[in-house]
């Protein structure tokens, strides 16, 4: 199912916001047999996920 990255575990953390390596409006069949990604994606999360960390460890 396209656009639930992260859905399945955040619903058990208080104030928790998923968020993974997939964009909008990319249908990358996520945990299908034919899964892929984009590699400008990744760098793209790859720079979000070190700003999160940043400011969560502020």
């Amino acid at each position: 199912m396209p656009g639930t990255g992260g859905g399945t575990y955040v619903h058990d953390l208080k104030n928790g916001v998923a968020f993974g390596a997939s964009m909008p409006g990319t249908d990358n069949k996520m945990h299908g047999a034919d899964e892929f990604a984009v590699v400008d994606h990744l760098l793209t999360s790859a720079k979000i996920f070190a700003q999160v960390i940043v400011e969560l460890c502020s």
